[in-house]
C-alpha cells in the first residue's frame, strides 16, 4: 500500500523534526596518507549503507515486505554507526507497515550507542503508533545495558497504555537478565496496571529458572497485597512446570482462597497425566471444589471419558454437575 505524497511528506518531515535536536554528527577520523581513513569500521558501515539503500529500493520497486532477515538487521546495524543517515533512509519507505518495523530497528541500533538521543528522538515521532514501534527497539537494547537508566525514561512518559506497555516489556527484558534488580526496580514505583503486570512478569519468569530464590525473594516482601498478589502469579507460572513443588510453596500464601486457586492450578496439570496422584493430594487437602474443580478440567483435557467416568462417581449430584461444567470452561 502507497501513502500519498502528502502522507509521506507528514511522515518524512516528523522523523527529521524529531531527529534534529537530538543527533550530534562525531568528527570525521583523522585522514592519513593518501585521503583514506584509518576507521577500522569504515567498510562495514560502507557495507550496512549498501545492503539497506538496496532494501529500500526493493520495497519501492515491488511494494512488499522484502527478507526482515536482510532488512532489518541492516537499519539497525546503520543507526548503530549513522543514525543520521538511518533516519534520512527511513523516509524512503512507502509501505506504513514497514516503516514501523524500521522505526523498530532503528530505536534498536540507535540505543546501543547513544539511548538519551535516541530516547528524545522516540518522544518527538509524530504519532503514537510511531513511537510504540520505535520504544519497542530502544527498551529491547537499552535494558540489555542499563536498565534502571531506561525505567526512570519510562516512567517520564505521561500514564496511558503506551506507559504501561513499555513497562510491561522492559520487565520481560530486565526480569530475564537480573530478576533481583528488577524486582526492586519496579516495586518501587506507584501501582498502575504497567508495574503490576510487570512485577507479575518478572516473578513469574524468575520462579521458572530458580523456583527457590524466586520465592524466598517475593516472600520476604512482608505481610501485604502485593505479595500476596506476587506469590499467586509466581506460582500459577510454576504450577504448569512443577506441580508438586507449586504446591508446596503454596502454604506460604496467607489468604486460603487465593491458596486453594494456585493448588487448583497445580492439581489440573498433574491431572492431565497423574490424575490419581491428584486426587490423593485433594483428598489430603480435604477435597475442597476449587481442587476438584481442577483435577476435572486437567483430566477432561487429556482423557475426557475417564473424567466423565469420575465425576459421574461423586456422591453429590450438584457438585457432580458443576465439576462436569467445569471442563468445559
Amino acid at each position: 500500500m502507497k501513502l500519498s505524497l502528502a502522507k509521506q511528506s507528514a511522515i518524512a518531515a516528523g522523523i527529521l523534526a524529531a531527529a534534529a535536536a537530538v543527533i550530534v554528527l562525531k568528527s570525521p577520523p583523522a585522514p592519513v596518507k593518501g585521503g583514506r581513513t584509518s576507521d577500522p569500521e569504515r567498510s562495514q558501515r560502507s557495507a550496512s549503507s549498501r545492503n539497506l539503500r538496496g532494501s529500500v529500493r526493493a520495497v519501492s520497486a515491488s511494494e512488499s515486505n522484502p527478507d526482515s532477515s536482510s532488512f532489518l538487521p541492516s537499519f539497525e546495524a546503520l543507526a548503530s554507526s549513522n543514525p543520521k543517515k538511518a533516519l534520512a533512509d527511513l523516509t524512503a519507505i512507502e509501505d506504513p507497515d514497514l516503516l514501523l518495523l524500521a522505526l523498530a530497528a532503528v530505536g534498536s541500533g540507535w540505543a546501543q550507542v547513544d539511548p538519551q538521543a535516541a530516547a528524545q528522538w522516540v518522544a518527538g515521532l509524530p504519532s503514537e503508533d510511531q513511537r510504540r514501534e520505535a520504544s519497542a527497539g530502544l527498551i529491547s537494547a537499552w535494558a540489555a545495558s542499563a536498565p534502571a537508566d531506561c525505567l526512570a525514561w519510562v516512567t517520564q512518559n505521561p500514564p496511558g497504555d503506551l506507559r504501561e506497555e513499555s513497562l510491561i516489556k522492559l520487565a520481560d527484558a530486565w526480569g530475564s537478565s537480573d530478576p533481583q534488580a528488577a524486582l526492586t526496580g519496579f516495586l518501587a514505583l506507584e501501582d498502575e496496571g504497567g508495574s503490576d503486570q510487570g512485577l507479575r512478569a518478572i516473578v513469574s519468569r524468575w520462579v521458572m529458572g530458580d523456583p527457590s530464590v524466586a520465592v524466598e525473594n517475593v516472600s520476604a516482601l512482608g505481610k501485604s497485597s502485593r505479595r500476596e498478589e506476587l506469590l499467586q502469579a509466581a506460582l500459577g507460572s510454576l504450577s504448569g512446570q512443577d506441580p508438586e513443588l507449586a504446591w508446596k510453596f503454596s502454604e506460604r500464601i496467607a489468604d486460603r482462597k487465593s491458596m486453594e486457586q494456585v493448588r487448583g492450578m497445580a492439581l489440573k496439570a498433574m491431572a492431565e497425566t497423574r490424575p490419581l496422584e491428584a486426587l490423593k493430594l485433594a483428598e489430603a487437602a480435604g477435597n475442597c471444589e476449587a481442587l476438584l474443580a481442577g483435577i476435572a478440567r486437567g483430566w477432561a483435557s487429556t482423557d475426557d471419558s475417564a473424567a466423565e467416568e469420575w465425576i459421574a462417581s461423586v456422591a453429590d449430584p450438584a457438585l457432580a454437575a458443576r465439576l462436569r461444567e467445569a471442563t468445559s470452561d
